[in-house]
């Protein structure tokens, strides 16, 4: 945190934290540093055409051509996610944590017809790890497409510096695609143990099959990330993602992080805009569990629905 002129303490902003190295961690793993992109305020993405581009939203000027959108592959009727299954730090102890992916998560898919049109969950910025091994977390919603990409929007809090510099907690909106894939984020925004944070996805308009999202925290608007024209999102989660880790004591120093006031609604008419509460089931998704890491879901309730996510086994 840094002093502002008033004299109150005011978030510390960092654009360039993950343009160090040849290759960057993101929340979607390990990916050449030439594939991360910051969007800077007053810029957008694009996918219009079938093409990811980071336009000017002032002028409508392309800023960069980040190549064309692939095809996101389904197993079984189901899509395949951005990440693969978490595994253990190279050169980690075998009593090392598996990590380098995401460990537990809740998820629900979409299958009304409706749009998604917001998506709201609310958590506490949980105190720091009792250890610093330069681990990396990521606590975040998120809502993922089904094709072209696959790409994920999600704003994610985060503790850790991908160059391996000084720990804390940030906050930051991303659109990220399949592993090794292109990642965009907007500015970090330092944020502190207590603090409460709250995630929204916002669908704001439709041409044809294409769809216009914003990703943003409440009380931090420069930190907003607008997408448009891509395809649909349809598949929600709450996720505990985490990476580099060599002890159980790198999680967070308390035993899990409830995601609360959960809220997701769904677009019933594009011409009058009008919405509806999703009905909504959570599955639990429990992909590590070496530490007695596990996915509770509380309530299913939209609005006012809660999961809580484990680091470890409490009595």
């Amino acid at each position: 945190m840094v002093e502002g002129s008033t004299g109150k303490m005011t978030p510390k902003i960092d654009n360039d934290r993950n343009q160090k190295g040849e290759m960057v961690i993101t929340p979607g793993g390990w990916r050449p540093k030439s594939k991360v992109h910051f969007v800077d305020p007053g810029h957008h993405i694009s996918g219009e055409g079938d093409r990811l581009k980071i336009i000017h939203t002032e002028t409508g000027k392309t800023i960069k051509d980040l190549g064309e959108l692939k095809v996101a592959e389904e197993e079984g009727g189901k899509l395949v996610l951005r990440v693969k299954p978490a595994e253990k730090t190279i050169g980690a102890s075998s009593s090392a944590p598996i990590t380098n992916g995401w460990i537990v998560n809740s998820e629900w898919t979409n299958r009304t017809g409706s749009p998604i049109s917001y998506f709201k969950t609310r958590w506490i910025v949980p105190p720091q790890p009792a250890t610093d091994n330069n681990q990396i977390v990521y606590l975040f919603n998120g809502i993922q497409q089904t094709s072209g990409g696959p790409f994920i929007l999600q704003p994610v809090l985060q503790w850790g510096a991908e160059d391996g510099g000084e720990n804390y907690w940030s906050i930051a909106n991303w659109y990220v695609g399949g592993q090794g894939g292109t990642a965009l984020h907007g500015p970090h925004v330092n944020v502190s143990p207590g603090e409460v944070v709250e995630g929204i996805m916002t669908l704001t308009g439709q041409t044809g099959t294409k769809f216009n999202y914003r990703s943003s925290f409440t009380g931090y608007s420069t930190a907003d990330l607008t997408v448009t024209n891509i395809d649909e999102l349809h598949w929600a989660n709450e996720t505990l993602e985490c990476y580099n880790f060599r002890k159980f004591s790198d999680y967070p120093n308390t035993a899990l992080t409830a995601f609360s006031d959960i809220e997701i609604r769904l677009r019933t008419s594009a011409t009058a805009f009008t919405e509806v509460q999703a009905m909504i089931n959570w599955q639990a998704d429990d992909r590590v569990t070496d530490n007695g890491q596990h996915c509770f879901i509380v309530s299913n309730d939209s609005p006012g629905g809660k999961v809580d996510l484990y680091y470890r086994n409490i009595t």
